[in-house]
C-alpha cells in the first residue's frame, strides 16, 4: 500500500518542533530524489485562523484545510 494523502491535525498550542518533523517528512517535494508525492494537509477545526505555538517567541501558524480534509488521508 503506497501513501498518498497525509494530514496533520493542529490544536493550540502547537508543538513547533513535532509539526516541523510532519513537515520535514511528508510536507517537502522530494520527487527527484524518487521518493513518491504526497498531498500534505495541514487541518484544523477553524481554518484560516493562527494558532499559537509552544515555544518563548511567539509566532502562529495557519492551517488551510478543515476537519473534513483529514477524510481519506491514510490510518
Amino acid at each position: 500500500m503506497s501513501l498518498s494523502v497525509v494530514s496533520v491535525v493542529l490544536t493550540e498550542p502547537v508543538a513547533v518542533f513535532e509539526f516541523g518533523v510532519a513537515v520535514e517528512v511528508f510536507g517537502l517535494d522530494r520527487t527527484d530524489d524518487g521518493v513518491p508525492p504526497f498531498d500534505f494537509r495541514v487541518c484544523t477545526a477553524d481554518p484560516g485562523t493562527p494558532l499559537r505555538t509552544k515555544n518563548i517567541s511567539p509566532f502562529t501558524i495557519t492551517a488551510n484545510h478543515d476537519l473534513a480534509d483529514v477524510a481519506g488521508a491514510t490510518s
